[in-house]
């Protein structure tokens, strides 16, 4: 029996197996037809990225019910007084949350919890985001009306740039070192994950975790997206409540210093003269580096650890990651 033949035969059992969900089936002849070398279909494509994603999913659900059991033995402890005494003066050192402005942010973004581990958000706080919008639009322009007083081939730069990002639809891993990279990431990514972000502070702050005096280590942190979030957050609670004195350590982890530099610039422009008071240290490494990065790295000194839209299409480094 010929290869075409054979994976053709392969290909049709695989479906056969999807129709019925025979889900243990449809795993072994796609292990199958990846180890025989034949092309992917549509079909097998996205269900090789279904069974990723559902053991991204278990892991993160695994985590999550850790940290459930493990704030059910601190407020075991705090109910039987055994907690630290520096744990005692947390209402002095975090943000003590607002109602009225937890009601407009819950309202703005429609914030819908959709089981323990998901809350669905089909909403935004226009007036934060369209002028942040139009402040990266005008930064974005500036910067390319810049580079093509000065170069002459901008359009292939772009092109570059665009192709290598373009790589994310197509299951691969973009290098993110052309010129124009942090260009194209601003323009195609950057303002839906700085929402994300900001809804995760939001939650953290609504928990009453987020402190005056918060220390963050972002990993894989791009052009500071996760700051911006926070940021972003603070800003918007101008109209509800009177902001006390806040100050922000950003420890940016980042193989690619180009990103580092623009978004610094943007946040010169656009947050510091907001009197956001916040203090950067950028690091530009790679995150395989684990040896060395544990040198620099100081101890016992973050509030949070954040990894955020860093994880890899190749499954040996995901894993690795």
């Amino acid at each position: 029996m010929s290869n075409p033949l054979v994976n053709w035969w392969r290909s049709h059992n695989f479906n056969e197996a999807v129709k019925s969900q025979n889900n243990r089936v449809a795993k072994q002849l796609l292990k199958e037809i990846e180890n025989s070398g034949a092309k992917l279909s549509w079909q097998q494509k996205l269900f090789k990225e279904r069974l990723q994603l559902e053991k991204l999913l278990q892991k993160k659900n695994d985590r999550i019910k850790e940290a459930d059991r493990h704030l059910e033995e601190l407020e075991r402890q705090l109910s039987f007084g055994q907690l630290d005494d520096s744990l005692g003066r947390i209402d002095e050192l975090t943000l003590f949350p607002d109602t009225k402005f937890i009601e407009h942010i819950s309202k703005s973004f429609k914030l819908r919890d959709c089981d323990e581990s998901m809350i669905q958000c089909t909403g935004i706080d226009e007036k934060i985001f369209n002028n942040f919008e139009q402040h990266l639009a005008g930064f974005i322009k500036n910067e390319l009306n810049k580079l093509n007083r000065e170069k002459n081939n901008v359009d292939d730069l772009l092109k570059q740039a665009v192709d290598d990002i373009q790589k994310l639809k197509e299951g691969q891993d973009p290098q993110y070192s052309f010129e124009l990279s942090p260009h194209i990431y601003l323009m195609r990514y950057f303002l839906d994950n700085v929402y994300c972000t900001y809804l995760a502070w939001f939650l953290i702050y609504k928990a009453g975790l987020l402190p005056t005096k918060v220390n963050i280590l972002d990993i894989a942190a791009g052009p500071g997206t996760v700051a911006y979030g926070l940021g972003l957050l603070l800003q918007s609670s101008s109209d509800f409540f009177s902001m006390p004195p806040m100050h922000i350590s950003y420890y940016s982890l980042e193989q690619q210093k180009a990103f580092q530099y623009r978004g610094l610039q943007f946040w010169r422009q656009y947050m510091e003269p907001q009197a956001m008071n916040a203090y950067f240290r950028f690091d530009t490494s790679s995150i395989f580096d684990r040896e060395n990065q544990s040198k620099r790295l100081p101890k016992k000194f973050f509030d949070f650890i954040v990894i955020s839209h860093c994880f890899f299409n190749d499954e040996e480094r995901r894993e690795k990651s």
